[in-house]
């Protein structure tokens, strides 16, 4: 049976103003566009693991509630987890 190397990351999501931030204690990255930060995601966070071996990159992107305005938690189920998986 062949190994594969499959990393797991996590990132905290934020929305402030116009931007989406993703970040953890190694990157942080922002986007106007959710698509857009998950692109980036997707082509930076490779970078920051030498394993050339590397066969997929699971990406657990957590919502900081904690930055979520009093006013608007009643709409908190709008907002979410999510898990992106890269192959390569």
């Amino acid at each position: 049976m062949k190994k594969t190397l499959v990393i797991n990351a996590e990132l905290q999501i934020t929305h402030v103003k116009k931007y989406w931030y993703a970040e953890n204690n190694f990157i942080k990255l922002k986007a106007k566009k959710l698509s857009d930060l998950e692109y980036k995601i997707e082509t930076n966070l490779p970078n920051l693991f030498t394993n050339k071996k590397t066969k997929e990159i699971k990406v657990r992107m957590l919502y900081n509630f904690s930055t979520f305005p009093k006013w608007l938690r009643q709409y908190h189920s709008h907002y979410f987890n999510r898990t992106l998986i890269f192959k390569y």
